[in-house]
């Protein structure tokens, strides 16, 4: 939700965050503008959802390595792509804004890079079709690096590995953050700002957390103040160079509010996949909104624009937000809808799947066993 808040301040003002004014940002904006300006915020949404990402991923491997990489993958596919590839589908040739030329080498080279989730790495089509697939990219990238991430933490440890991959991350983000200050014309190549290597220490913050839970320990964020995190964004927000980050200080912080709700609990109160299925359950329609929420924004934009009624509704931005919010009703609706017809049934294939290569495998252990008894 906060991620939508953050795009309809972008339909309706033509900004969702201040513009820079050499190293710092500018506030001269409308006054309109600064009443509504938390919602800038917004996009560190996507961060949060990094770090829960990475807490439930570590999880979920957790209660099912025994099985091997194989089931693991499976039900991520099918929790993952199916609904994204109808969601891409609809946008690319049903949606009334917009629709795609495949006959042309553009239109084609939209297409396929979704199709393969691998449009992240292009500048050209990174925001393209949906502006909010990138992230993903991202998300489906990792799960990919996954176990070598794994294979890291046991060669080295967790803390080691930490160290290093958030020195990989921070140290590209800073030189990303002084390349923009001082060459803001010149933008870096989405081979680096979209890599899934450039968010790996935000979304690790999360599997992070989940293995102190599991080893039944006070995760090293608990020792932080809540307010820690969220403190910094601000500064670095408002100062250039380390704009960028932002996205891996939020993404600590929603790490943080895991770890400070896992320690609550007593030590093995709570069963691990409980855990899992009750942080799932915060969020039953999210990744449906997710997939639907920028693009019926941009149509009830298109619909406010072009209605006589609401056309003086451009010199008057903050009315303009404020109806762009009733959006919200409309577009938890359809993402309901989405959940019920595309997302559930497709978890649903996918637990069918895992039971079809799951049982061979289990009936060749008890084959085994029996001939060795």
């Amino acid at each position: 939700m906060i991620v939508f808040l953050h795009h309809a301040l972008g339909e309706a003002f033509g900004i969702n965050n201040l513009r820079w004014d050499g190293w710092i940002r500018d506030f001269h904006v409308p006054a309109s503008f600064l009443i509504v300006s938390p919602f800038i915020f917004g996009s560190v949404g996507v961060a949060f959802f990094f770090a829960i990402s990475g807490f439930c991923i570590h999880l979920s491997w957790s209660n099912s390595q025994q099985l091997g990489f194989g089931r693991f993958y499976v039900r991520r596919f099918f929790r993952i792509y199916p609904p994204y590839l109808v969601a891409l589908l609809i946008f690319s040739f049903l949606w009334p804004i917009h629709s795609l030329h495949v006959g042309d080498g553009t239109g084609m080279t939209q297409l396929l890079s979704h199709l393969f989730l691998v449009h992240n790495l292009n500048e050209n089509t990174f925001l393209g079709i949906n502006g909010s697939f990138w992230s993903i990219a991202v998300e489906w990238q990792l799960y990919m690096i996954y176990p070598l991430f794994l294979v890291v933490t046991q060669r080295i440890g967790w803390q080691k590995s930490l160290l290093f991959i958030a020195l990989l991350e921070m140290g590209c983000r800073i030189a990303v953050g002084l390349h923009d200050t001082w060459t803001p014309d010149k933008p870096v190549s989405r081979l680096l700002t979209g890599s899934p290597f450039y968010f790996w220490f935000s979304w690790a913050s999360g599997a992070a957390v989940a293995e102190d839970y599991l080893g039944g320990k006070v995760s090293f964020l608990h020792r932080m103040p809540v307010w820690f995190f969220p403190a910094l964004i601000v500064p670095a927000y408002l100062f250039r160079p380390l704009a960028t980050l932002v996205f891996p200080l939020a993404a600590l912080a929603g790490a943080r509010c895991i770890a400070g709700f896992c320690t609550k609990a007593p030590s093995g109160m709570i069963p691990h996949a409980t855990m899992s299925q009750f942080l799932g359950a915060l969020g039953v329609i999210s990744y449906s909104f997710y997939l639907l929420h920028q693009p019926v924004l941009q149509l009830m934009e298109r619909i406010l624009r072009e209605t006589p009624l609401f056309a003086s509704l451009k010199s008057w931005p903050l009315l303009h937000f404020g109806f762009l919010l009733t959006c919200l009703v409309t577009t938890a609706f359809c993402s309901f809808l989405f959940w019920k017809m595309v997302e559930q049934p497709s978890i649903s294939l996918g637990k069918r799947f895992r039971r079809r290569i799951t049982m061979p495998r289990l009936q060749s252990d008890s084959s085994h066993i029996h001939g060795l008894k």
